[in-house]
């Protein structure tokens, strides 16, 4: 019979990435590599730029009516991670979230209405992001 007992040692990036080893620490500075953790998050003001909440976001650019960049804090390690999306609606409106592209230092995302048109929404935009960085 083996005995592991506490984890003494924190994590590595590979550990962490592959969950490999029950004798190491999940600690606040390795975290960013577990792949189960939102890396960023945010929540802002539609029609503008300003954020309401966040994790992990510098800041939001307009480029147009509808037409929103999320810059990142810190550099995911590629274009390869999971964005999701999401629009809180006061009035019941239905919208459309595109992501428009990926990059390691942003996202862009398009808001689109029932038409098809690129529109600002009515309420706060969301968006949330996995990956590895």
């Amino acid at each position: 019979m083996s005995y592991y007992g506490p984890a003494t040692q924190p994590a590595t990036q590979a550990e962490m990435e592959a969950s490999a080893s029950p004798l190491t620490m999940f600690t606040p500075s390795n975290a960013k590599w577990w792949p189960g953790i939102a890396k960023a998050w945010v929540a802002w003001t539609p029609g503008g730029t300003t954020i309401q909440a966040s994790f992990g976001v510098t800041s939001i650019s307009r480029s147009g009516a509808g037409i929103y960049t999320v810059n990142f804090s810190t550099n995911f390690s590629s274009a390869h991670y999971c964005a999701l999306w999401s629009i809180e609606s006061s009035d019941g409106s239905n919208w459309h979230v595109q992501t428009a592209s990926l990059s390691a230092s942003a996202a862009n995302v398009y808001v689109r209405d029932t038409s098809g048109g690129v529109v600002d929404p009515l309420a706060a935009i969301i968006g949330m992001f996995w990956g590895d960085q």
